[in-house]
């Protein structure tokens, strides 16, 4: 469209040198204005000023105006476009399911399960994803369920640990948000336990990765880190890392880095002492709103010395 205050020059000429048989006196300004035989050709009304004439003008034809002569429209010049915005904007990231990331200490007793239970009924029912890390489930174990959530799990193969007991992790998906769930990766070995799960989330599909780790006994960084990203990928190279995830657990370590990911625990997980041994990541640039642990010290003495991790979006 054209702009009303394009110019009209070619449509009122004055001139006070050359006066032209075809041109007669402007009723207001004495000033002769040249006919013209096309649709711009009209008396002005008493009390108008040249300004206002072409204003009027303007207001009529502007971006409509028609030659009849020439037959030929006048078109206005399309605005050049917004340059590509430098980062996407935060609504084309896709928004990071509510996770928690816990340390059960053993869900095999119904005591503890309904423990856990009751928190996702009241203040942690918006989860979406359950990281567990030390379920102690065995195989004889059948009864794993917890309403509103489709587990999926891993236990320790005792055969190779050379334990007779703990370890072991599990993954929850709510039924309400995650749906086309299925195991991607599994491994059980001397040192750790993961599974790995992927589904669907708000048409985005997420791995969830849950992994449960001895205590270290090389305090070397970049060998951890090197163990931590071999057990993420499987012993089959079976899990890619450039997709979006969401890893977390019991890492027994405080400062285990992920290359492209980012850690959201900042705060103590342990009840006893200071550490910072279970923690979240995510590949995913827009991350969670809010990362805090639950420090309830009546509910955690009944479930684990560890306090809950809780990953949550306020867009959700």
């Amino acid at each position: 469209m054209v702009s009303e205050n394009h110019d009209t020059s070619h449509a009122i000429h004055t001139s006070a040198v050359s006066i032209k048989d075809k041109e007669e006196p402007n009723a207001v300004t004495g000033v002769r204005q040249k006919k013209s035989d096309d649709n711009l050709k009209k008396k002005l009304p008493e009390g108008d000023t040249d300004q206002k004439a072409e204003e009027d003008v303007a207001d009529k034809f502007a971006g409509l105006a028609l030659d009849t002569d020439s037959q030929s429209t006048l078109q206005a010049t399309p605005p050049s476009p917004d340059p590509a915005p430098a980062v996407s904007p935060r609504d084309a990231v896709p928004i990071v399911p509510n996770t928690l990331v816990v340390n059960a200490y053993s869900l095999r007793t119904k005591r503890k399960k309904s423990i856990l239970q009751r928190r996702l009924d009241g203040d942690l029912k918006w989860a979406h994803v359950i990281l567990v890390s030390e379920t102690w489930y065995m195989t004889e174990d059948t009864e794993r369920s917890i309403t509103g959530y489709k587990g999926f799990f891993k236990n320790r193969n005792n055969d190779v640990s050379g334990k007779v007991k703990g370890g072991g992790v599990g993954i929850y998906l709510s039924d309400a948000g995650c749906t086309d769930a299925q195991v991607v990766h599994s491994v059980a070995n001397e040192i750790a336990e993961a599974l790995g799960v992927t589904f669907m989330f708000r048409g985005v599909r997420w791995l969830a990765v849950c992994i449960y780790s001895a205590p270290p006994t090389n305090k070397d960084q970049t060998n951890w880190n090197n163990n931590f990203i071999t057990l993420a990928r499987g012993e089959a190279g079976g899990i890619d890392l450039s997709q979006t995830i969401i890893a977390g657990g019991d890492l027994n370590h405080s400062e285990v880095t992920l290359p492209g990911f980012t850690n959201y625990v900042n705060t103590r997980t342990l009840r006893r002492k200071s550490s910072i041994i279970d923690l979240l990541y995510t590949n995913n640039s827009r991350g969670w709103n809010s990362v805090k642990t639950v420090e309830d010290e009546e509910t955690h003495k009944q479930i684990s010395d560890h306090f809950i991790v809780r990953a949550f979006s306020q867009d959700i």
